[in-house]
């Protein structure tokens, strides 16, 4: 097990050079997106870690060049001094390095007793008291409308990125489509009542909006919370990449504690891929999270099929600036743990040839090397192939005879080779 106690295997997969179905990606304006992650020919997987732990000052030399072996690094709580991420560049020229930021507290750009001199960017509950950021904290939820808050989260975002040498910023807990955020429970300033609903998106919206205004245009925003596919077309969820560059699907495969044997009905399911391929329309970068409770594994059901099921589910719909990553939260402290490397992630089978099609109930999409085929419902399906090709086994390696006829089992996926 790895010292680094917080990561989550993010998986860039690009096709043919940034190309999608043949044609370039759409044009992206210069204040939107500014980065770019180099990537070969054929669909390659690039990891990327998010960092917890240890803190960036008991980090070795050694430490650094683990570290660098990824083509992305989230720095949640290490801190990493500007010298390491120089090091980091150093080791991994082209390197990705974000820096989290939890806008509903503040944490870790913002302590709390930065938080207590300003009482008036907390939000108040009927009686006064502070309404906590979220559930089992202290920290008190912080008013996205207050301009104030806005203009000192933004500036201290823009200190630290600049002076560290950070690519960006990853804001968590924007909750662009929660129905029930804790904001409900306080007091909107402007009205003197109860947050709505629209009101608080509203707020976050022109929280994030602040910050891409006063962020160099060369510093990318990603936005987490946006929930899955029909809470991002339903709730308006997709209206927050007119002003972030991305967003992060932590519900991609639904709540983290959903036991194996529960699956999605298939008009979720197909929103949620259907997600990915809008985000990609708009020319933004989508980060999908897989995510698991350790000790959940077995609950009716068996994990390597639903890690199969769901990296099928997005290779249906991404695009070259689409990320998966496949998490396990600690049962105890909730803390990610590592995952080992999936062998299946490592596929060849190069860029996209269409987009994905739907025939009696299976959804499939065709590679330059293979194809992917996905059954979202509850019986197994047969499906006659174009042309021979072999399923890949557990180890992502071909097996067997190359066959003619697939049948797929319900809720099962399939990933096969030339």
């Amino acid at each position: 097990m790895t010292r680094f106690s917080h990561i989550s295997l993010l998986l860039l997969l690009t096709a043919c050079g940034g190309r999608v179905n043949g044609q370039q990606p759409p044009t992206v304006a210069p204040s939107e997106v500014q980065v770019e992650i180099s990537a070969p020919a054929n669909i390659g997987v690039k990891c990327s870690l998010m960092l917890d732990r240890p803190r960036g000052k008991d980090l070795t030399d050694d430490d650094l060049k683990k570290i660098a072996r990824y083509a992305a690094v989230n720095d949640r709580f290490c801190r990493l001094s500007s010298a390491q991420i120089a090091r980091l560049r150093e080791l991994h020229p082209g390197i990705f390095i974000f820096r989290y930021v939890n806008v509903a507290s503040g944490g870790p750009m913002v302590g709390l007793r930065e938080v207590r001199a300003h009482p008036e960017w907390v939000i108040l509950d009927p009686i006064g008291k502070p309404v906590p950021s979220g559930p089992g904290t202290r920290a008190p939820l912080l008013d996205s409308a207050n301009e104030e808050w806005r203009t000192f989260l933004a500036d201290r975002c823009r200190a630290i990125l600049v002076k560290g040498g950070y690519d960006g910023v990853l804001l968590d807990v924007v909750q662009m489509a929660n129905k029930k955020p804790f904001a409900l429970r306080g007091i909107d300033p402007t009205t003197g009542r109860n947050y709505t609903l629209k009101g608080w998106r509203d707020a976050q919206y022109g929280l994030v909006a602040h910050m891409r205004k006063t962020l160099p245009a060369h510093k990318l925003i990603v936005a987490n919370s946006v929930g899955r596919g029909r809470t991002y077309f339903e709730e308006g969820a997709s209206r927050f990449l007119e002003v972030a560059d991305g967003i992060v699907s932590e519900g991609f495969r639904g709540p983290i504690a959903r036991p194996l044997n529960q699956h999605l009905h298939e008009r979720d399911w197909q929103a949620t891929v259907d997600m990915i391929r809008d985000v990609e329309k708009r020319g933004k970068y989508f980060v999908g999270y897989t995510k698991y409770l350790k000790g959940k594994f077995t609950d009716g059901g068996d994990k390597r099929d639903s890690d199969r099921f769901w990296f099928a589910s997005f290779l249906l719909g991404m695009g070259p600036r689409s990320y998966y990553s496949a998490v396990v939260h600690d049962d105890a402290n909730m803390h990610q743990t590592a995952e080992s490397f999936d062998p299946q992630w490592s596929l060849a089978l190069g860029a996209p040839i269409a987009d994905y099609k739907e025939k009696g109930g299976l959804y499939s999409r065709e590679f330059q090397h293979g194809r992917v085929v996905v059954n979202p419902s509850d019986r197994g399906i047969e499906l006659d192939l174009p042309t021979p090709l072999r399923r890949v086994g557990a180890q992502g390696e071909p097996t067997g005879a190359p066959i003619r006829k697939l049948r797929v089992d319900g809720h099962r996926a399939e990933l096969l080779l030339e």
